[in-house]
């Protein structure tokens, strides 16, 4: 679940922004940690080449290096990069 870039204390519920602070300050489009395991848990699930090759070295190796691996080659989007799922998401 992408996150808005704020402080925790100002809550995850916007609904009483004005628009302004809604889709630049509180839009939640950065990437992380959770996003990372999701994806690379659902490319796991694939029937695919990748997706067979993601479970072998999830059962060797930690979620971490696997991760790591997959940000070093550009394959998955680093810690506060921009999630474009998210932004599909917030602006829905």
């Amino acid at each position: 679940m992408p996150i808005a870039a704020v402080p925790k204390y100002l809550g995850r519920n916007f609904q009483e922004a004005s628009p302004g602070l809604r889709f630049t300050i509180f839009l939640p489009i950065w990437t992380e940690r959770a996003d990372q395991e999701s994806e690379v848990k659902q490319r796991a699930s694939a029937k695919s080449k990748e997706g067979q090759s993601l479970q072998q070295r999830l059962q060797t190796e930690a979620m971490n290096r696997v991760i790591e691996d997959l940000v070093s080659q550009r394959q998955l989007p680093g810690l506060w990069e921009k999630n474009d799922e998210g932004a599909r998401s917030a602006w829905s």
